[in-house]
């Protein structure tokens, strides 16, 4: 794992960097997402991600070049290819009372759709899904895509550079991290997606660069609290020892531009003081998006270079008028909800954090209908290529509130589909 937050890097003897310091020279921090990340592990952003699975609202969320119901069944395939389920915390006592308080409060709680299969309640146990389940279509005791002879995995291996003649990817070089040995693969058909940097970052260093390479890049902004429920909600909490948390979510809904989320303990955004009874904690997470503008972007430096030699990215993301409106007006909301439910923890209050944190960037290698404002068409090809397509958040062409990951599958199935159908 590796910080892709443009400001680390080391500098091989190839590239040579303008400080001694290791800083991106480059990187204005005012306009930085500091608290992004970048995986290069075997599953990708999966390492960081927390299972929501929730699909985009029609209206508020619209992903275009799509239909709704073509839509709606590719969001159907991913949630089978994933084990999507609202029922794995359904039994939590908490997640009981906070919803009953909320809904009386005016929100409209429901169960969090989440990649995970409940295994035990008592101890409570789960199984996260992860690719292995994806191999397997969902089913864990499933025999898995893995075991196909014609499918390979390169463990510890990177993708460093596509050859491209003509309209024609013709090989993906990649290097053995382990030897420093390199090959180049060769296929009919290329996919890449390794995230909303590092797969614009392979294009660039490939000398594949569409104008909108990296530009609309979208990140939701995103604040959190904690509270401790009041007395008349916890003295309706469980007090055994194998508790079940709460996983809930407040959609998005047309004149409510955000997401909502409460749990306990996903991120661990602040520890809990001493004498606090655990049980009764909640941690309250709010993400609101930014307006698609062409001038957010992630660009690429043809000097400087990241620590495996491609090329460093540097952000220049920004928020508008209406960007800090809807962030002020999300904090509002989530202020009144905590507020329904108890008291802020000692140092929990309500807080923006870091740009970035979120970890659900969308645009970089946007879907389109026009090759000047996009990277691929509404079938995830790239533009001037007959033989490249791309998945992941990138993709994603609309700004988003909540979690990106199942989106970013219902996009790839439909690509799949295409590239399958030839």
């Amino acid at each position: 794992m590796i910080r892709s937050s443009a400001m680390r890097i080391s500098v091989p003897s190839s590239r040579r960097s303008e400080s001694d310091s290791h800083i991106n020279p480059d990187q204005d921090p005012a306009t930085n997402l500091g608290a992004s990340r970048a995986a290069r592990a075997v599953g990708g952003m999966g390492i960081f991600w927390a299972g929501a699975t929730p699909r985009t609202h029609p209206v508020v969320e619209h992903i275009p070049f799509v239909d709704g119901d073509e839509l709606s069944r590719l969001y159907g395939v991913a949630e089978k290819l994933l084990h999507t389920t609202t029922s794995a915390y359904e039994m939590s006592v908490q997640g009981r009372v906070v919803t009953e308080r909320l809904n009386e409060a005016g929100y409209q709680v429901r169960q969090l759709p989440l990649a995970v299969e409940r295994l035990s309640v008592d101890p409570p146990r789960v199984h996260w899904s992860g690719p292995e389940i994806i191999l397997k279509g969902g089913d864990r005791n499933a025999p898995s895509v893995a075991d196909d002879p014609r499918f390979t995995l390169l463990p510890e291996h990177l993708c460093t550079a596509l050859v491209h003649s003509g309209r024609q990817v013709t090989g993906a070089v990649v290097r053995d991290l382990a030897t420093g040995a390199e090959r180049t693969l060769v296929a009919d058909t290329f996919v890449v997606a390794c995230g909303s940097v590092l797969t614009p970052q392979l294009l660039w260093a490939s000398g594949i660069r569409p104008d909108a390479l990296g530009r609309y890049l979208c990140e939701q902004t995103m604040a959190t609290c904690q509270v401790a429920l009041s007395d008349d909600l916890a003295s309706r909490l469980d007090d055994g020892p194998n508790v079940v948390e709460p996983n809930l979510w407040i959609p998005v809904a047309e004149g409510r531009p955000w997401h909502a989320q409460l749990h306990r303990g996903i991120f661990g955004y602040a520890a809990v003081p001493d004498g606090v009874d655990r049980r009764t904690v909640t941690d309250l997470v709010w993400f609101s998006t930014c307006d698609v503008r062409r001038e957010n972007a992630v660009t690429f430096s043809d000097r400087v270079a990241d620590p495996y030699g491609l090329p460093q990215p540097t952000f220049h993301f920004g928020a508008n008028v209406a960007d800090r409106a809807r962030a002020d007006d999300m904090v509002t909301d989530m202020a009144k909800a905590a507020t329904a439910l108890g008291k802020f923890l000692p140092g929990a209050e309500p807080a923006f954090l870091e740009a970035g944190f979120a970890l659900h960037i969308t645009g970089t290698t946007r879907m389109g209908a026009d090759a000047r404002e996009s990277v691929v068409d509404p079938y995830a090809k790239v533009w001037g290529l007959d033989n490249l397509y791309l998945g992941g958040g990138g993709v994603i062409p609309a700004g988003v509130a909540c979690n990106t990951t199942l989106t970013s599958m219902a996009l790839a199935v439909r690509t799949a589909e295409a590239i399958a159908a030839g």
